[in-house]
């Protein structure tokens, strides 16, 4: 069993998660593999970082005496020179390279490609050069993000619950509008991997591509159909901050029954 989506941060994020934490953690959990995301301190987002992040990873591997499998998703950004490394690097080290993430919302770091011109660079740059793997894409619209006057998301950290509301389902249907209309266009030839869908409205979209014949896939995490927007509101809710957020029921029940049910699968 793999875990496509994990975050080992290291670096000046290491508070948060490190390989050696992470891979052992996940060993001992019984995966046979992990392939992490993109959005590190440096970003994986060209060949370099990726070519040190699998030595680290290998290294620690050996220190642990485990046979994980370790994969990395690697960065995309709106560059077409950057775009054409990370394919390179993609068509090269795969199967550790295993695909590339497209951040379409902004989350931890700094690889949001938020703006539809500079998305629809990225696929149209994708599709000129012939890549045909998969992208992951984190769905969320900000021109739909509650912001203040001065720009900034509306939300208190003194109320976590507010993160939900300001960056609301609405956000994230939009989004995975776009993708799915912005690949189509470049005559983009992979697969669409939307991640972490969190909303049935999101999850229908991807159905329906799917059932139109387009190469299209998501995946729901547990706290999208097990947690609630209410989880936020505890004196711990900071901790139950993820992006996209949770949502209020009966959203995560129904992600819930969808996944039982193989909504989407073929």
């Amino acid at each position: 069993m793999i875990d496509p989506h994990v975050h080992l941060r290291d670096g000046p994020e290491r508070a948060k998660e490190t390989l050696e934490h992470g891979l052992a953690v996940a060993w001992r959990a019984g995966l046979d593999g992990v392939c992490e995301m993109p959005n590190t301190d440096p970003a994986l987002d060209r060949r370099e970082a990726i070519e040190r992040r699998i030595e680290a990873a290998d290294g620690v591997l050996d220190r642990l005496g485990i046979g994980l499998f370790h994969g990395i998703w690697a960065g995309l950004t709106a560059d077409p020179a950057r775009i054409e490394d990370v394919v390179r690097c993609w068509a090269e080290l795969r199967p550790r390279v295993v695909g590339l993430k497209l951040y379409a919302g902004s989350s931890t770091g700094a690889l949001g490609v938020t703006t539809p011109d500079g998305q629809r660079a990225v696929w149209t740059r994708l599709a000129e050069l012939g890549y045909d793997g998969v992208v992951a894409v984190h769905c969320e619209k900000e021109d739909l993000f509650a912001r203040r006057g001065d720009g900034t998301i509306d939300w208190d950290p003194a109320r976590p619950a507010s993160w939900a509301s300001a960056r609301p389902p609405v956000a994230e249907k939009a989004s995975v509008d776009d993708q799915l209309a912005l690949s189509a266009e470049a005559g983009f030839r992979g697969t669409v991997h939307v991640a972490h869908v969190s909303t049935p409205a999101a999850l229908e979209a991807v159905v329906l591509a799917r059932a139109a014949g387009r190469r299209v896939t998501c995946g729901v995490t547990p706290q999208h159909a097990l947690l609630s927007a209410a989880d936020l509101g505890g004196p711990d809710g900071i901790l139950a901050k993820t992006n996209p957020p949770l949502r209020d029921e009966p959203m995560p029940g129904l992600m819930l029954r969808a996944l039982l049910d193989g909504a989407g699968a073929d």
